[in-house]
């Protein structure tokens, strides 16, 4: 019985000796591969891309498996010192280009750059590609890498066609003030119209005047009285230069006329008191300008000739004016 009890007591300790000597040459090691990959070594096999693991100092086979279809194994010789971290990459590469660059990507939603871009990735994922959202179309695609395969890409990112703009504006000039109303997106249409009076009626404008034959009013023996009137109303198409700018032509009807007087110190016995002379043109009028949008701010400069009938011959009456407001849109509409 003794002799059984030695045998015992001498066997656990040589056991007890043997673990404590593997317990010492034992490291815990981590492995990591690509994701979407499972690893293992010594066919203990991981269900993710990362395995944390005490082992053995010496060699290993370490194995990395993606779906069913691949498989690669690699010799491991893990040393008591040093790094203990090994990494086995299996992804395939993604060389992405697009037109216009600079266009953000998107992998399953997670942005990774702007274009031109090089992406390391593995198996199926949703691709998205943006730029600015007012002027381009979005592009998405669900794309497929195997373990080391390279896919190249080029995007070509659709313009939007611009947005349609309302486009509303209050006017002014040394004649009168007047609104502007359009509607463009790469064409459009626009009216205009401006008025002023200060105590000359319309009736002016309907009269057949042919009196000043010889242009008198410049001899000094008339004078402004102050006294005017103005009519324009003219519509015609708008078109799209840039993002920024838009321009406009068109015709219409437009009247202008300024009361002249006698003047006082020119006055002579023969003249009649009171004498009244209009001074201005009527008819088919040219109308032309330019818009410049800045968010929803616009500003536009125009001019307006009359072609019509003028009084004196040859008093076209010319102007330019200056117009400021806004723009009137919905950013569902483009």
């Amino acid at each position: 019985m003794k002799r059984i009890f030695l045998s015992c007591l001498l066997i656990f300790c040589i056991a007890c000796v043997i673990e404590a000597q593997v317990i010492q040459d034992s490291v815990r090691i981590r492995l990591e591969t690509s994701l979407g990959a499972e690893i293992g070594i010594d066919g203990d096999i991981s269900s993710t891309n990362i395995l944390s693991k005490k082992v053995a100092v010496g060699k290993h086979v370490v194995t990395v498996r993606f779906g069913t279809t691949f498989t690669k194994n690699y010799d491991l010789y893990v040393e008591q010192t040093g790094e203990h971290t090994y990494k086995y990459n299996i992804s395939g590469k993604l060389n992405l280009n697009t037109t216009p660059s600079e266009s953000t990507v998107y992998i399953d939603g997670i942005s990774r750059g702007k274009t031109p871009l090089v992406l390391d990735i593995l198996g199926d994922h949703n691709i998205r590609i943006e730029n600015d959202p007012l002027t381009y179309y979005e592009v998405a695609e669900r794309i497929s890498l195997n373990p080391f395969e390279t896919l190249n890409k080029d995007y070509v990112l659709l313009k939007r066609p611009p947005r349609l703009y309302g486009m509303v504006m209050a006017t002014w000039s040394t004649s009168g003030i007047g609104g502007f109303m359009g509607i463009c997106r790469r064409f459009g249409w626009y009216a205009r119209f401006a008025a002023s009076t200060n105590g000359v009626g319309i009736g002016l404008l309907s009269q057949d005047f042919n009196i000043f034959s010889g242009d008198r009013s410049g001899s000094g023996y008339y004078k402004k009285s102050g006294k005017h009137f103005y009519l324009a109303g003219t519509t015609g198409l708008m078109a799209r230069f840039h993002k920024a700018v838009y321009g406009y032509i068109g015709a219409g009807y437009a009247g202008y006329t300024m009361e002249y007087v006698l003047d006082e110190d020119y006055m002579q016995p023969s003249y009649a008191d009171n004498v009244i002379y209009p001074y201005g043109s009527r008819g088919a009028a040219l109308d032309l300008g330019a818009i410049v949008k800045w968010k929803a701010l616009i500003i536009s400069c125009g001019y307006t000739t009359v072609l019509g009938k003028s009084y004196p011959k040859g008093n076209r009456h010319n102007e330019v004016y200056l117009g400021v407001g806004f723009t009137i849109h919905k950013h569902n509409k483009r």
